[in-house]
């Protein structure tokens, strides 16, 4: 490699090499400006931590503050639940304590008993428990916007029968002052309840079973009923029950019964229809699905169905008071379409539900399975405590952002310094202006040198050539000459191309050689095979012969037809019976589309009546009909 070339791979060395340091500077300064970026971020979330401590005391004592005049009416209203059922007790007193647990709001339900603070739960019978989680449900409901709709089952377990008739009257006061329709399942006699609530009796008889209505709820002029109210529930082949229909009252229905009679299977149809949660288990012995029906207001009428097999096992449908859709769905087990909960408005509070409570929850907000965080959830003392309560939530999230945020800013502040430590010999570098100008001259001078190269080596090349022709001089002036007579040039340059001529026929008489020798003639062994080729050729050709005398001949003329009345009758009836053949198929396809609809018509009149016969009771298809 000459030295010219060996100063472009370096020229071109150094230019990459310079294209690589400022790059290498424009990381560097963005890292400097990204580690100040990240400094600042760090020292904001050191600043939101350090304040951490007094913002939560200030928010939870501003939450006291707020909750403090509600706290004291829930307090009294418990209170006077458990005095007017429980006379007895009169020297007892409800107590709610807020406090903060783990950054988020806690409340703790006790009951102050002389002077001393007892868990309602843990420390005392299940009894009060009964009496408070009762007003603990209206109260949770009375404050969110859902349905005013309550379902209870067995709240009353663990009162003893001679405070049950007390427990149903503040029941009924309670339902008539928020609003609130109560379908209330109980095993303590109808008496207790006689003029409190419309009372429902679940009985059997040939098998099945049936509800009646015993007596009504006795209320005065003034109750304002719900306008949302529940008209009634309809059970269809869902657990014992075949077609069993309960028309409920707008205020407090209390629905009665002998043992293993299916009263419950009201509220379990009710809890797993919002989810659309329907199981097999249901579904009564040997019937394809079941049917639950809820008489919802304006004549409107919820219907959910379950099928034990299909590929549509389940089906929500809402329909007006003429019957006509107004929406559905089959979305699938577990799927709730949201105009459910539109028209219902039964939907969870933080993921639970207010509005179902099972006979296994008689101890709603008050046992071991609800957290004290989740009681100050479903219980906000107060709209401003609600407020602070989201606050303090958002609040701590802040908190736990910040302290993120701050872990993930050390990490990336480490790297940035790393990344600085390694290119800082590049920002503390000033460029060299003179090692730039000193290699422009060195580029320049080596330039020049590469040309006076090139001027020497044609110098030596001339004094090369030179020598040569001098030396050949030399030799030929040793040799004598012998005179020639030159011709003229037409004949020469004629006398030239003839000899190429010459040569060129040589080379091509040459090239015959490589041809190769003439075939052998071939010998003929046996003749009779051409011989019989022959005639058949000739026959051939006399065949040839004869068809092409065939063009000669005349075409023969095409018969006349003289009578053809027979061939028209003929056609006319052929074309009259495919006409009444094509007839008689409409009539049949008609007749096939009328039996269709029929059975249709027949099929939604049956599924109408709930598939039982109006005038016998008796399930259509189990016996004639005329």
């Amino acid at each position: 490699m000459n030295p010219l070339d060996e100063l472009n791979l370096l020229t071109a060395t150094v230019q990459q090499l310079s294209r690589d340091e400022s790059e290498l500077k424009g990381v560097a300064r963005q890292a400097m400006n990204d580690m100040a970026r990240v400094s600042v971020e760090i020292g904001a979330c050191d600043a939101l931590l350090m304040r951490k401590d007094d913002i939560q005391h200030a928010l939870l004592a501003l939450q006291m503050k707020v909750q403090a005049k509600n706290k004291g009416v829930f307090e009294d209203l418990l209170t006077s639940l458990i005095h007017e059922i429980m006379p007895n007790k009169t020297g007892e007193k409800i107590v709610f304590t807020s406090s903060m647990r783990n950054n988020l709001a806690a409340l703790d339900v006790d009951i102050l008993s002389n002077g001393d603070l007892e868990n309602v739960s843990r420390d005392r019978g299940g009894s009060i428990a009964n009496i408070v989680a009762m007003g603990l449900r209206f109260v949770v409901l009375a404050r969110h916007p859902n349905r005013r709709v309550l379902f209870l089952d067995e709240a009353d377990c663990h009162l003893a029968e001679m405070y049950i008739p007390a427990f149903a009257a503040v029941m009924q006061q309670l339902a008539h002052r928020l609003g609130i329709q109560v379908i209330y399942i109980s095993h303590k006699p109808a008496a207790y309840f006689s003029g409190y609530s419309r009372i429902i009796e679940i009985y059997s008889e040939n098998g099945k079973t049936h509800s009646r209505t015993i007596s009504d709820e006795v209320v005065d002029d003034s109750v304002e009923y719900p306008d949302n109210a529940l008209r009634y529930i309809r059970l269809k082949d869902f657990g014992p029950h075949e077609n069993i229909l309960v028309e409920l009252g707008p205020g407090v229905n209390v629905i009665i019964g002998d043992n293993d009679l299916g009263k419950s299977k009201f509220i379990t149809a009710v809890s797993e229809l919002l989810d659309n949660d329907g199981t097999e288990t249901r579904i009564r012995h040997h019937r394809p699905h079941f049917e639950v029906e809820i008489g919802l207001e304006e004549g409107m009428s919820l219907i959910w169905k379950y099928a034990r097999k299909g590929s549509n096992r389940t089906s929500l449908e809402l329909k007006d008071k003429n019957g006509m859709c107004i929406e559905s769905s089959n979305a699938g087990k577990g799927k709730v379409p949201e105009w459910l909960h539109t028209y219902l408005a039964m939907g969870r509070i933080h993921g639970q539900d207010i509005h179902v409570h099972p006979q296994d929850e008689p101890k709603y907000l008050l046992s071991s399975r609800y957290t004290p965080m989740d009681r100050a959830k479903m219980l906000p003392l107060g709209r401003e405590s609600r407020d602070v309560q989201r606050m303090l939530q958002q609040f701590t999230q802040q908190i736990m952002d910040a302290r993120q945020r701050k872990a993930a800013l050390e990490i990336e502040l480490n790297r940035i310094k790393n990344q600085l430590k390694i290119l800082s010999p590049l920002l503390d570098e000033a460029p060299d202006d003179d090692l730039l100008l000193g290699h422009e001259q060195l580029i320049q001078q080596c330039q020049k040198m590469a040309r006076l190269a090139k001027l020497d080596a044609k110098l030596n090349h001339a004094e090369q050539a030179i020598g040569i022709l001098k030396s050949g001089i030399e030799e030929v002036s040793r040799y004598f000459l012998v005179p020639v007579q030159l011709m003229e040039t037409q004949k020469l340059q004629s006398l030239i191309q003839g000899i190429e001529r010459n040569s060129q026929v040589v080379n091509i008489l040459r090239q015959l050689r490589s041809l190769p020798g003439a075939p052998a003639v071939p010998v003929l062994h046996d003749s009779n095979k051409l011989k019989h080729l022959g005639v058949r050729w000739g026959k051939s050709i006399k065949a040839i012969e004869i068809l092409q005398a065939v063009h000669a001949l005349l075409p023969v003329a095409a018969p006349t037809l003289k009578d053809l009345s027979a061939q028209a009758d003929l056609i006319n009836r052929l074309d009259k019976t495919s006409a009444a053949v094509d007839a008689w198929k409409g009539k049949i396809t008609a007749c096939q589309h009328e039996a269709v609809a029929i059975k249709e018509r027949k099929d939604a009149l049956i599924a109408q009546l709930g598939g039982i016969c109006p005038t016998c009771q008796q399930t259509i298809g189990a016996h004639s009909h005329a």
